[in-house]
C-alpha cells in the first residue's frame, strides 16, 4: 500500500511538473515560429522579336527594324500577385519614350510567372541605342539595351 501511494504521488507530481506556466509557453513560442516566404525576384530578362503563346521571347534579339515590336519577357519567382513590374523605355539622347506597369499574375500553384511588354511604334523608330529600366516593386532590377537599325 505505501508503494502505491508513492507512485501516485510521484505521477501527480510529473503531470503538475508537465503543466507548469513556463511549459506552455515554450509551446506556445514553438507553435507561433513563422519562416517568412522568400524574397520576389527577377529571374530572367528577354528582348526579341516574337514571343510565343506562355508569353516568353521566342526569337531573342539585341537589334530591330524601325518597324519591328520590340517584346520584353520578365520572368519572376515567389513575387506576389499584387507586385508590381514597370518598364521604362529611353532613346540613347535620355528621351523617355514609354513607361508602363503591370500586376504580375501568377499561376495558381507555381511561384514563377512571366510578364510580357511590348514597344509599338507603326511610324517606325529612329534608328539608334535605346535602353528599357525594369522595376519591381518600384526597386531596380535589371536593364536591358537594344539597337534600332536600317
Amino acid at each position: 500500500m505505501h508503494t502505491r501511494l508513492t507512485i501516485l504521488g510521484l505521477a501527480a507530481l510529473t503531470l503538475v511538473a508537465c503543466d507548469r506556466p513556463g511549459n506552455r509557453e515554450a509551446e506556445a513560442d514553438e507553435e507561433s515560429v513563422t519562416v517568412a516566404p522568400p524574397a520576389p525576384r527577377v529571374t530572367t530578362i528577354e528582348l526579341g522579336k516574337q514571343a510565343g503563346a506562355n508569353l516568353r521571347v521566342s526569337e531573342p534579339s539585341s537589334s530591330f527594324a524601325a518597324r519591328d515590336t520590340v517584346f520584353l519577357s520578365v520572368v519572376t519567382n515567389n513575387a506576389a500577385n499584387d507586385s508590381r513590374l514597370s518598364a521604362r523605355w529611353t532613346f540613347q539622347d535620355g528621351a523617355v519614350i514609354d513607361s508602363s506597369g503591370q500586376n504580375i499574375a501568377r499561376d495558381a500553384g507555381t511561384a514563377t510567372a512571366v510578364t510580357q511588354f511590348r514597344l509599338v511604334q507603326e511610324k517606325g523608330w529612329p534608328v539608334g541605342t535605346y535602353t528599357v529600366d525594369i522595376w519591381l516593386n518600384d526597386a531596380p532590377v535589371g536593364t536591358r539595351q537594344f539597337e534600332v537599325k536600317r
